[in-house]
């Protein structure tokens, strides 16, 4: 997920899919757990989804009501899922390009003549 907000915001003007069986995109399994218990394994100051803001993700919880010295915390993992969310809504509504989820797995890449199949 990260790397298609990244794509959506530096390079607007090519076609992106996203292939993922889950509704709701940036949870996939890992901040996909309905228990506040499961943990990040690291800080959320060291977790902004977007690397030239690295405080992004510690300000998104401070407004979201989470103690100004929350970047030191191990949030929830569900927790930075609707991070994750919140950062590629508006991603997707700015981009220039089209924007199409797939609700499937990618079970194989096969090489061929004309590309790679999935």
């Amino acid at each position: 997920m990260l790397a298609a907000i990244s794509l959506l915001r530096e390079a607007p003007d090519e076609d992106l899919i996203v292939i993922e069986p889950r509704e709701d995109l940036g949870r996939g399994m890992a901040y996909s757990t309905p228990w506040y218990e499961h943990l990040l394994n690291v800080p959320a100051a060291k977790m902004s989804a977007l690397p030239s803001e690295p405080s992004h993700f510690a300000e998104w919880l401070t407004r979201r009501g989470w103690p100004p010295t929350c970047g030191s915390s191990f949030v929830p993992r569900r927790v930075y899922g609707d991070y994750l969310g919140d950062v590629l809504r508006p991603a997707v509504a700015r981009a220039e390009r089209s924007f199409r989820h797939i609700r499937s797995e990618v079970e194989d890449l096969l090489r061929n003549p004309r590309g790679i199949r999935l």
